[in-house]
């Protein structure tokens, strides 16, 4: 029996082939160009929250830079009265550090030291505003209301040493977040 004419044919005649590759080069190209455009806003928005941390830990700075050589108590009064603003600037910052992006980012190469350095100073800080500063200046305030004299020139030591615990506490504070600010690595960007 013969087959028929149309079978043999398309037996002998080759198959028409489609090339794979070039529609895989146009897929990885195009999968680089999102990730580059990715890439790129990811770094737009690292840039402007890295200018909002700046101008937050800049107006702490600034708020409590006016105190620094001042010997009298109105001084810590202010102090006192601007805390709230300067807590409320450093906690943004370190907020805006501590941000998914910012924790992605510090895992990245080149530039994630750099980042670990900056969400290092913004918890130093911010943890020095809300735990230590506000100790010493509680104790500054007992002191300052304490009885010191005892009228007859004499000094009354007993609000001091009452005072000594808290002094201790709040300069171990102190201590270990200057501490853990002074370990940071140097940032290798500016």
């Amino acid at each position: 029996m013969r087959e028929p004419r149309g079978q043999h044919l398309a037996a002998i005649q080759p198959r028409h082939r489609h090339r794979v590759w070039p529609w895989a080069l146009l897929v990885i190209f195009v999968l680089l160009l999102a990730m580059a455009g990715i890439g790129a806003y990811c770094g737009k928005v690292m840039y402007s929250q890295a200018k909002e941390v700046k101008t937050h830990e800049q107006n702490a700075v600034t708020m409590l830079s006016g105190f620094s050589g001042t010997n009298d108590l109105n001084s810590l009064d202010q102090v006192s009265q601007k805390l709230p603003q300067v807590q409320s600037e450093t906690q943004k910052a370190d907020s805006i550090a501590h941000g998914k992006l910012w924790n992605l980012a510090a895992k990245a190469p080149f530039v994630g030291n750099d980042i670990k350095t900056v969400q290092g100073m913004t918890s130093s800080v911010n943890s020095i505003v809300h735990d230590s500063i506000p100790q010493f200046l509680n104790v500054v305030n007992n002191l300052k209301s304490a009885q010191l004299s005892e009228g007859n020139g004499q000094i009354n030591l007993q609000p001091i040493l009452q005072s000594q615990q808290q002094i201790k506490t709040a300069n171990t504070a102190m201590q270990t977040q200057v501490s853990s600010y002074n370990q940071l690595p140097a940032q290798k960007l500016s």
